[in-house]
């Protein structure tokens, strides 16, 4: 399985701590003084850097390949 699919371990990396990393931006800006629109301003600039970060990474791991 890993020689079919090895080439997107990276992403799949990426991917997953996506999971960990937005919810606690969400968690740190909700324990901020700011308005609710900078809030969400702000993890809208986040989704948007990290999927750009994941694109990256799957033009690296197609590069790769």
């Amino acid at each position: 399985a890993y020689a079919m699919g090895g080439w997107l371990k990276p992403v799949h990396g990426v991917l997953m701590h996506g999971i960990l990393v937005l919810p606690l931006l969400a968690w740190l800006m909700a324990r901020r003084n700011w308005d609710e629109r900078s809030q969400m301003r702000g993890v809208h600039t986040a989704i948007a850097v990290y999927a750009l970060v994941v694109a990256l990474s799957l033009m690296s791991a197609f590069n790769a390949a």
